[in-house]
């Protein structure tokens, strides 16, 4: 399994947004915290793809962005994360 960590800067410095590949669920997911979420005092406001299958980051963008609460900024992904979530879902065995 894949995770990776950051802030989206249209977002409070508070609110972090983690976003990888489950094999075991064949699905992307991803989780808006308040706080670090290596920290106990993190509080998760948000995890999505344990439900609901996303199989591609475009999905995963769209599906974050209509489950956050109206007027605030959309998520985006640095180009970066976005290839290596690809390969995380291509090259590990599900």
């Amino acid at each position: 399994m894949s995770r990776y960590q950051l802030n989206v800067p249209q977002w409070s410095d508070e609110i972090v947004l983690v976003v990888g590949w489950d094999p075991g669920l064949n699905s992307y997911f991803a989780q808006i915290y308040r706080g670090n979420p290596l920290k106990d005092n993190a509080e998760c406001l948000l995890w999505l793809g344990t439900e609901d299958i996303i199989t591609t980051v475009d999905d995963l963008l769209h599906t974050i962005n209509q489950s956050l609460a109206e007027g605030n900024p959309p998520a985006a992904l640095p180009h970066d994360i976005r290839e290596q979530l690809e390969r995380d879902r291509t090259e590990v065995p599900s």
